[in-house]
This record gives structure tokens, sequence and C-alpha cells, in this order.
């Protein structure tokens, strides 16, 4: 069982665009919310990515929408991390 602050190996292109998407979600900008904590904390090298933000990630990406993100894009992102990460 992984626990939250495990950390795991991503690719870091996936990691990125992860990042750059789950920061377009509107709960970023609430200070207080999980997937802002996990923007802010989420400074390690990329490709490297703690459970805890990886699951705030694609949280934020599955229940989009996201600003400037069209649906087929946010589609694609929610399909790479299903390849990524089978059974998430």
């Amino acid at each position: 069982m992984a626990h939250a602050s495990d950390v795991i190996t991503i690719d870091a292109t996936l990691h990125s665009d992860l990042k750059h998407a789950a920061a377009a979600h509107p709960a970023a900008s609430l200070a207080d919310s999980p997937l802002a904590k996990a923007l802010a904390s989420d400074n390690a090298a990329t490709g490297q990515i703690t459970n805890s933000t990886l699951t705030a990630y694609a949280s934020a990406v599955e229940n989009g929408p996201l600003t400037g993100m069209a649906e087929p894009a946010r589609a694609a992102l929610i399909e790479r991390i299903h390849q990524a990460f089978p059974g998430r």
C-alpha cells in the first residue's frame, strides 16, 4: 500500500504537463485547498513526485474543467495518466 509521502518516479514530461494542467484548475487558487498545497510543495526534481501530489494533480485533471485547456487535450492527458499508472 502506497503512503501519501511516498516518492514516485514519473516521466518528466508527464509531471510537467500534470503540474501545468493542475495549476489551471479553479481550486489551485484557493490557498487552503489540497491542490494549492500540492502545487506549492511540488519542488522536487521533475520526474519525482509524492503520491499525494500525484493524486491531487490527477484528481484535478480528471474532475476539470481546466482554464485554457480544451476538452480533447484534457482527455488526452487523462489517457496518459491511465497509461502511466494503470488502475489508479
